[in-house]
């Protein structure tokens, strides 16, 4: 092997790496990592923590040194998906390059997966390669989104909403700025609500959906809203026959502890002249880490981004959380004239997992409209109205306060 001052390639590559550690003239070390090195030897260098992953960085993130190079070394086995990530995480490789190592086709989908996977590529580095070759939001009219949405940023416009359609509905920005008294809405597509009682009943409203924001920088001075539905009036028949409303569905709701609970669905109207109504759905429980939360989502982003965005499907993938609140309660039906109002759903679940997280003034709200009186009047009883959902604002590394949280408690901003 070729001797490079101050660097003995003749012996080991731990020696060789620890001697490359303390070389100043990074352009005798891009020479020797270019041409004077068999692949086996360098990886053997590469993966060695005698040089460190900054110098890696230096070395990888040169001009000098070819996408197709770095691919050759990133791709085998042989260097640890630990040192890759460390290495892609140093500003000394600019998100471009590092793009066009993650997306070459001579790399797998499963060694892609397990470098952005690791926790030694940054939060904030990641979000810079998942959104680099995307495009810009900024809505002058009110807009409709759906499914997973992915932009390099998202600002909003004052009076303008954003509606956030599908279940869950994600983003995945750089950077969101709301901002103006601008509007985010994520639709109630959390669990149906019950069945109203044979057609004359009011039926149950359904559930907040689940909002999940994956960014870089998240300021928010305007609102965010993951709202339930209201149900319907009853109506007014006469046809003898009486019906019971139908109870509303459950949906997921993850937390970080036992102690936080989100809400139930409304029960449906009934009472006096007809059956009780409907009971509203109660949600189901995970209870897990903020850190694992946050990873979850952080893992699902990824893995749409290898499948969607880079057509590198791995081989196993995770999937965004499917939260939301339960469904109202249906209303029931007398059998002559009186149909129960419907109850509204409970909130949803909103989950922001960022690097940092500004709230600014802005408010964050998982709320529920009240339910609805029966029909006529008095005859049987109004619906009940569903509880708050639940909020987790997950910062990887700065939380400057997630701005005004109205869920009555059962909320958290932190850092994982």
């Amino acid at each position: 092997m070729s001797y490079i001052p101050g660097v003995r390639t003749n012996k080991t590559a731990a020696i060789a790496a620890a001697d490359a550690n303390k070389v100043t003239d990074i352009n005798s070390l891009i020479t020797m990592f270019d041409s004077n090195l068999t692949d086996s030897f360098t990886i053997s260098m590469l993966d060695n923590a005698n040089l460190s992953a900054e110098k890696a960085a230096q070395i990888i993130g040169n001009a000098t040194i070819t996408v197709a190079k770095a691919v050759s070394w990133f791709g085998n086995s042989n260097l640890s998906a630990t040192r890759c990530a460390a290495i892609l995480s140093s500003p000394s490789i600019d998100v471009a390059k590092c793009t066009s190592i993650l997306t070459n086709a001579s790399i797998t989908a499963d060694k892609v997966q397990s470098i952005m996977y690791n926790s030694n590529l940054s939060t904030s580095k990641l979000i810079d390669i998942i959104t680099d070759t995307a495009g810009n939001l900024t809505f002058t009219n009110n807009t409709t989104i759906s499914g997973v949405s992915r932009y390099k940023s998202v600002t909003t416009t004052i009076n303008r909403y954003l509606y956030v359609d599908g279940q869950p509905g994600v983003i995945i920005c750089n950077t969101l700025s709301n901002i103006n008294g601008g509007n985010i809405v994520k639709t109630a597509t959390g669990g149906a609500g019950g069945a109203n009682g044979t057609g004359y009943g009011g039926a149950g409203g359904n559930g907040g959906g689940g909002l999940l924001i994956l960014c870089k920088n998240f300021n928010n001075s305007g609102y965010i809203y993951a709202d339930s539905a209201v149900g319907s009036s009853g109506g007014m028949a006469n046809n003898g026959i009486s019906g019971i409303g139908a109870p509303g569905s459950t949906k997921t709701i993850y937390r970080i502890s036992t102690s936080k609970y989100s809400g139930s669905g409304g029960g449906g109207g009934g009472g006096n002249y007809c059956y009780p109504g409907g009971a509203g759905g109660s949600p189901t429980y995970v209870t897990d880490t903020a850190f694992n939360i946050f990873n979850l989502i952080r893992k699902a982003g990824i893995d749409w981004y290898l499948t969607n965005v880079i057509s590198k499907p791995p081989t196993s993938t995770t999937a965004f959380l499917d939260v939301g609140g339960p469904g109202g309660g249906g209303a029931s039906y007398n059998g002559w004239t009186c149909g129960g109002g419907a109850s509204s759903g409970a909130g949803g679940e909103i989950i922001i997992a960022c690097d940092v997280l500004n709230g600014g003034a802005g408010t964050i709200k998982a709320y529920q409209p009240s339910g609805t009186i029966g029909v006529p009047s008095g005859c049987c009883g109004g619906g009940g109205t569903g509880q708050p959902g639940m909020i987790l604002a997950l910062a990887d590394t700065t939380n400057n306060g997630g701005g005004s949280f109205w869920s009555y408690g059962y909320s958290s901003a932190l850092v994982v």
